[in-house]
């Protein structure tokens, strides 16, 4: 990440995040994705390339899955906790996350802690 659209323009580092959640819920059959990465069978990620898409599809879930489960896909809220991080880009916005769910291990948990403490 960033993208290369077709176009030959690339996403914006702080929209990568957007990019991803695009690609585990539609894909982007303009890149290749044809099948959205949550719909992904087991041996996708985990044949012959192993730990390389492995590793990517699981970031990639931890950051998608977080918005669309956790933030119920409301950007605003996710901006108010993760904003300062997804400008950064997905590594630091995963970093974030990552730690948020060290804090708050149950679902529901993080958002709600999260937005009141209003930590961005």
């Amino acid at each position: 990440m960033p993208v290369l659209h077709a176009d030959g323009t690339r996403t914006p580092k702080c929209d990568s995040w957007k990019d991803i959640v695009h690609h585990w819920t539609e894909g982007e059959p303009c890149l290749g994705l044809v099948v959205p990465l949550k719909d992904w069978p087991h041996h996708f990620y985990n044949g012959r390339h192993g730990r390389q898409f492995n590793t990517k599809y699981y970031q990639r879930s931890m950051i998608a899955t977080e918005f669309l489960d956790e933030f119920q896909g409301n950007e605003e809220a996710f901006l108010k906790v993760y904003g300062s991080a997804a400008r950064q880009g997905h590594t630091k916005l995963l970093k974030a996350i990552l730690d948020a769910r060290k804090r708050h291990h149950r679902n529901g948990e993080r958002r709600r802690h999260l937005v009141n403490e209003g930590c961005d």
